[in-house]
C-alpha cells in the first residue's frame, strides 16, 4: 500500500508540475521571440538613420553637380566653390584624348590626371550611363589623405561634342564636420550616439556625443556612399 500511495503521489506531482513546466518554457520562448523582434525593429531604425545620412550627402553633392552643370559656362569655376564646405577644388577635363584638366585650385596635393588614368574603367561607365540619360557620381578614395574625388559628367554647350568630365576634390573631414554633422544632430536629436570613422585607421572624425575620446561599440555600422573610406556607426 505504501508503494501505491507513493506512486500516486508522484503521478499527481507530475500531472501538476508538467503543465507549469510547459507554460514556463512557452513564456520564455515568447519573451525571447519578442526581444528578437524588438531588436530587429531597433536595428532597422538605426539603419534608417544611416540611410538618411547617406541620402542627405547624395542630395548635397547632387545639388553641387547640378550647379556646375547649369552655371559653369556663365560664372566659371571660382564662383562655384563658394559656400560649399569641403569642396576644395573643381577639375574640368580638357578637350583632348589625354586626362588633362583645368582647375581652380592653388594648393592641391593630389594628381588628378593619375587618379583618372587609374580609374578610367569607372570613367568609361560614366559616359555609357550618360548616353542612357543617367548622370552617375563616381566616388574615388584617395588613400593616405583625407580627400575623396568625385567624377561626373556635365552637358557640353557644343551639342555635337562629348559631355565634359568633371571632378570634385572633397576634403572629407571638412565635409563631415560642417555639412553632415548638423544633419546628424537634427536626425538623432540626442537619442542616439552617431559617429563617423575613417575605415583605414578607425580614427574618429565626428561624434554626436561631442566627446572624441569616447570609445563606443556600434550596433549598426555602414559605409558612406559618396565618401569611400568612411563609415557611420550608430
Amino acid at each position: 500500500m505504501g508503494r501505491s500511495y507513493r506512486k500516486i503521489f508522484y503521478i499527481l506531482i507530475i500531472v501538476i508540475l508538467l503543465p507549469v513546466l510547459f507554460f514556463t518554457v512557452y513564456e520564455i520562448s515568447n519573451v525571447n521571440q519578442t526581444e528578437e523582434v524588438i531588436e530587429n525593429i531597433y536595428k532597422n531604425q538605426l539603419e534608417t538613420i544611416i540611410f538618411s545620412l547617406n541620402q542627405y550627402t547624395e542630395d548635397v553633392i547632387s545639388n553641387w553637380v547640378n550647379e556646375v552643370n547649369t552655371k559653369y559656362y556663365v560664372s566659371g569655376l571660382d564662383d562655384l566653390l563658394k559656400n560649399k564646405p569641403g569642396l576644395t577644388c573643381i577639375y574640368i577635363k580638357k578637350n583632348t584624348d589625354s586626362f588633362d584638366f583645368y582647375n581652380n585650385c592653388d594648393n592641391s596635393t593630389i594628381d588628378i590626371s593619375d587618379i583618372a588614368i587609374k580609374n578610367k574603367e569607372h570613367i568609361k561607365k560614366l559616359y555609357k550611363l550618360y548616353k542612357g540619360k543617367y548622370r552617375k557620381i563616381q566616388p574615388i578614395e584617395v588613400r593616405k589623405t583625407n580627400k575623396v574625388v568625385l567624377f561626373f559628367l556635365i552637358d557640353n554647350i557644343k551639342k555635337n561634342e562629348n559631355p565634359l568630365l568633371v571632378a570634385f576634390e572633397i576634403g572629407s573631414w571638412d565635409f563631415i564636420r560642417n555639412v553632415l554633422s548638423p544633419r546628424i544632430q537634427a536626425t538623432t536629436q540626442d537619442q542616439f550616439i552617431v559617429s563617423v570613422y575613417s575605415s583605414e585607421n578607425n580614427q574618429l572624425i565626428y561624434s554626436s556625443l561631442n566627446d572624441t575620446t569616447y570609445n563606443e561599440s556600434f550596433l549598426v555600422k555602414k559605409n558612406l556612399w559618396l565618401l569611400p573610406g568612411y563609415e557611420v556607426g550608430v
